[in-house]
């Protein structure tokens, strides 16, 4: 085998033009020989050639290679080559039995006795022939890829079978770094089947692969992510300290090159087990595309990514607005190398009402995405006025600047705590979604054509609000990572999600909505913790044993924090929607003059320094269920 190698090598190092020339020697052998075997496993193994019978056989094997050299056989490398190859092969050979066929009929060689050629002889030739110039080309991409890996390839378990896995083990194929020694999937019925060479396994199987076959790496490639299956799977390779990583969802990908590229480390998203919900693009566009677009709080995470998707879906210029100047220049910049979209920062608050209108007015704002809002919980439940300042009345203020204005469309970024609420920042968003809905019916009073809404969803993964950074902050000091309470649940989904979500209830908003997105089932946060201190590859600490490496430490409920969240005030009140997973809420909600009159108590509680009072005023509104 090593003198074999070393031959190979030699061959490996020459020019382009003497390989080809090798190339074309090896075939007409090959080819000679399969119209050779042909004749003698028809006529019997005492068959000897005439001098016209070898003039055939060396009349097919010229064809053939004529017939490779118009189809760009020998252009292609051959240590790359997949599937166009084996298409080529099969043209070339085919045509050229024909070919072949027709000028042993034409010469009428048929009929000259011994030296005819049976009507079994192509067919026979054919799969020779095929065999030979596939072979040997298999061979040599076999020889190059043992010469380039021979000792330096990691085993790697595969996880997955369908299109996605099949696009990574041919783009493993040529990569000298790692080597699939197994295959994983979770549909039973493939188990004990093969996919590319290799047995299919069941997910149960893991910890017996890792052991027999040392593996430290898994890439789990699977058409889509986030389900309850690759959860486990992932669960069960953390827990045997292999090393996952996914490649993105098939319908990610441009392109089939450079798939190895692609894989990306394992994210606290993919242990959620929940499928994301896809966007429906035409939904996205009709909003957004060709049209005047601000976002307020331009510069936040949720703010951030909607300007992203804004900018990718084409719209025609998008303002900026954002009050904190590094936050503005940051979005500001990173959109400049995304986009030719126009771009226009403002500076300033959305409880600045004339800053708002000029804003709008001057640019001819068409569409408005409402993200500004303070939404820590627990420091605006110690910041009771300037919650209500910059969540309800900048929310009244970017409404009323729409309505001016004439805007086409203004959608409000609210949150599951506006739900029954029993902290200030959920009661102060629900006054919003209020404020949002008293809009409508004002712009319906005036015969105006703006329509506004509100979408709610749950926790956002990695927003500057989110409990992810916090646990990862702690991770990495050692622990011990906090958690309120062993039961606390919460919803959760990812930025780029919520965003889509966002645009997508613009277009279908019909006026007063309050959308809601179907998110599956609450995650328990001591569950999210336990699975990120297994991403960084540790232990949580047992708290009977003392055994493990970060410790989950209980702290207890903050104020106004409530152990579950929910998505409507009255659950019988969703809809179906053009979207699948997006539901439409007609929540009631006090009349205009109630609400009013609610935000002048309100107004003058804070102005007069009585803060408890307008902290209960606040809460009183918000859980009053209006018929």
């Amino acid at each position: 085998m090593n003198k074999l190698l070393l031959k190979a090598s030699v061959y490996l190092e020459l020019a382009r033009s003497r390989k080809i020339l090798i190339s074309l020697i090896s075939d007409f052998t090959l080819l000679f020989a399969a119209t050779y075997l042909a004749y003698s496993l028809r006529l019997g193994s005492d068959f000897s050639p005439s001098l016209w019978q070898l003039v055939l056989f060396s009349l097919f094997a010229l064809l053939t290679m004529a017939s490779f050299m118009g189809l760009g056989v020998y252009r292609q490398v051959v240590r790359f080559a997949g599937e166009e190859l084996t298409s080529s092969l099969i043209k070339g050979i085919s045509l050229s039995v024909a070919i072949w066929v027709v000028f042993v009929y034409l010469t009428r060689s048929h009929e000259m006795g011994n030296e005819g050629a049976p009507r079994s002889v192509p067919f026979i030739m054919w799969a020779f022939a095929f065999f030979g110039a596939y072979a040997s080309r298999r061979l040599t991409r076999w020889l190059y890829w043992r010469l380039q890996t021979k000792g330096t390839r990691k085993p790697l378990l595969l996880y997955g079978t369908g299109n996605a896995g099949f696009a990574m083990a041919r783009a493993l194929e040529h990569e000298s770094g790692f080597e699939i020694v197994a295959v994983v999937d979770q549909a039973t019925d493939k188990v004990g089947q093969f996919f590319q060479g290799r047995r299919i396994f069941p997910i149960d199987a893991i910890p017996d692969l890792i052991e027999k076959y040392g593996i430290a790496d898994c890439i789990v490639a699977v058409d889509k992510l986030g389900t309850d299956e690759v959860r486990e799977a992932l669960l069960v390779l953390e827990a045997n300290k292999v090393r996952p990583r996914i490649l993105p969802p098939i319908y990610n990908i441009a392109s089939g090159k450079n798939l190895v590229n692609l894989v990306r480390e394992v994210n606290i998203e993919d242990l959620l087990g929940r499928e994301s919900v896809l966007p429906v693009e035409g939904l996205i566009q009709t909003c957004v595309e060709g049209k005047v677009v601000m976002v307020t709080g331009a510069g936040g995470s949720i703010g951030t990514e909607l300007c992203r998707q804004i900018v990718r879906f084409k719209a025609k210029k998008l303002v900026l607005l954002e009050q904190s100047e590094p936050s503005l220049y940051e979005v500001h910049r990173k959109l400049l190398a995304l986009s030719e979209c126009e771009l226009v920062p403002v500076i300033g608050s959305v409880t600045n009402f004339d800053l708002v209108h000029k804003a709008i007015r001057t640019h001819a704002t068409q569409v408005i995405f409402h993200a500004a809002a303070h939404k820590h919980v627990p420091l605006v439940e110690d910041n009771v006025e300037e919650g209500y300042r910059n969540n309800v009345e900048g929310t009244i203020n970017v409404a009323e600047a729409a309505l001016c204005e004439n805007v086409e469309r203004f959608v409000m970024i609210s949150t599951d705590k506006a739900v029954r609420p029993t902290n200030v920042m959920g009661s102060t968003k629900r006054w919003a979604e209020i404020a949002v809905q008293n809009a409508q019916d004002e712009a319906k009073s005036l015969g105006k054509k703006t329509v506004f809404c509100a979408v709610r969803f749950g926790n956002v993964l990695g927003s500057s609000g989110s409990v992810i950074p916090l646990f990862k902050e702690q991770i990495s000091a050692g622990g011990p990572v906090t958690v309120t309470h062993p039961e606390v649940t919460r919803f959760f989904m990812s930025i780029e999600e919520a965003s889509q979500l966002v645009i997508q209830a613009g277009a279908l908003a019909e006026g007063g909505d309050v959308f809601l997105l179907d998110m599956g089932e609450p995650v328990k946060i001591v569950d999210l913790a336990v699975n990120m201190i297994r991403l960084a590859g540790l232990e949580p600490m047992d708290q009977q044993t003392g055994e493990g490496d970060i410790e989950i430490k209980f702290i207890g409920m903050r104020p106004g924090e409530k152990l579950y969240e929910e998505l409507l005030i009255e659950s019988d009140n969703a809809l179906a929607t053009a979207h699948a997973k997006i539901m439409r809420g007609k929540e009631p909600y006090p009349p205009k003059a109630e609400f009013e009159s609610r935000l002048t108590a309100l107004n003058d509680m804070l102005a007069n320094g009585n803060v408890e009072p307008a902290r209960a005023s606040l809460l009183n509104l918000a859980n009053t269920t209006f018929q």
